[in-house]
C-alpha cells in the first residue's frame, strides 16, 4: 500500500506551526518545512507558516525569498508586529537601509521595549558612521536586556572604537561574567584590560585562550601584538610561529611573525617571510 499522508483538522494548524517554531529553534529545518507544509494545506495563506518559511530561508542565506514573502504580509505587520525585525534583518541583509530603519521604527512605535530593534538600529548607525548615535542605541538596548550577552559584547567594542576604554573594560567585565566560556568575549574583554593598561592581566587571559597554539587561534594575533607592546620578545615570536604552523597560508599571520623578526633585529629572517608573501 502506498503512503497516505494524514489529513489534518483547521484547529490542529496551530500547533503544527508552534512544533515548527521549536523545531527551527533547535535547527531541525527538515522537520520545520513539513510541519509548516501540512500547516499549509489546511489553510495555504497562513502568515505564521510563512513568517517561518522566511526564517527558514534566512537561516539558508536566501533573502531574496525571504524577502519576496514578507512582502506578502506588509500589510499585516501591524497586526503583528514582531514580524517587523526579521524584515528589518532580511531588508538590512538587502542593504535596503532606510527601510530596514522604517521596520524598526514601527516596531519600537508597538513595542518599545523591544531591544533587538534598538540593537539594530545601532548596527544601522554604524554602517552610516555615527558612533554617537550607536553607542546611545546600544545603552538603551543594554537597558531593556541588562543581561543580553550579544548587546554587551557590541556596545564594549563600541566603546572600544571610540576610545572609551574604562567603559569598554566594565562592560566586557560584566560580559565576560554572563558567558565565562565564550573565547571570543574572553580575548575582547583581555584586550579592554591592555588598552587600561592592565597589561599583565590580559596577557594571561589571552595566553589562556591560545594554549601556546593549541587553543583558540582567535586569541593569536592580539596575543602577539601584547606581548610585543610589553617587551616580552619570546613570547610574540612563539606566539606568531604557532600561528604561522596552524595556518601556514594565512598572509596575516606571515606579516605578524614578520613585525616579530624586525623586532628582534632578525632582519634577514624579516626579509625572506615578507619575500615570500610579494611571491605569492
Amino acid at each position: 500500500a502506498g503512503f497516505t499522508p494524514r489529513l489534518y483538522e483547521p484547529e490542529e494548524q496551530f500547533s503544527l506551526l508552534d512544533r515548527a517554531n521549536t523545531e527551527i529553534g533547535k535547527g531541525q529545518q527538515d522537520r520545520a518545512r513539513a510541519d509548516i507544509k501540512a500547516a499549509q494545506a489546511v489553510t495555504p495563506g497562513n502568515a505564521m507558516a510563512i513568517v517561518l518559511t522566511a526564517q527558514l530561508d534566512v537561516m539558508n542565506g536566501k533573502f531574496q525569498d525571504a524577502n519576496a514573502l514578507l512582502n506578502k504580509l506588509s500589510g499585516m505587520m501591524a497586526k503583528m508586529p514582531s514580524i517587523y525585525l526579521l524584515d528589518a534583518e532580511v531588508k538590512l541583509k538587502l542593504n535596503q537601509i532606510a527601510l530596514a530603519e522604517s521596520d524598526l521604527n514601527k516596531l519600537i512605535a508597538h513595542l518599545p521595549n523591544e531591544s533587538k530593534a534598538y540593537q539594530m538600529l545601532a548596527m544601522i548607525a554604524s554602517r552610516r558612521g555615527d558612533s554617537d548615535r550607536a553607542a546611545a542605541m546600544l545603552e538603551h538596548a543594554r537597558q531593556l536586556a541588562p543581561k543580553d550577552v550579544q548587546i554587551l559584547a557590541l556596545l564594549g567594542q563600541s566603546y572600544l572604537s571610540r576610545g572609551e576604554l574604562g567603559k569598554a573594560k566594565e562592560v566586557f567585565d560584566q560580559a565576560v561574567l554572563l558567558s565565562p566560556n565564550d573565547q571570543r568575549l574572553q580575548t575582547a574583554h583581555a584586550i579592554s584590560q591592555f588598552a587600561t593598561g592592565d597589561a599583565q592581566a590580559a596577557i594571561s587571559q589571552l595566553s589562556g585562550i591560545f594554549k601556546g597554539g593549541a587553543g583558540n587561534l582567535i586569541a593569536g594575533p592580539p596575543l602577539a601584538f601584547e606581548a610585543l607592546r610589553s617587551g616580552r620578545l619570546d613570547l610574540a615570536a612563539a606566539t606568531a610561529e604557532a600561528l604561522v604552523r596552524r595556518d601556514p597560508a594565512n598572509l596575516v599571520n606571515q606579516q605578524l611573525l614578520a613585525i616579530v623578526r624586525v623586532a628582534q633585529h632578525n632582519y634577514p629572517a624579516a626579509e625572506v617571510i615578507l619575500r615570500s608573501i610579494l611571491e605569492k
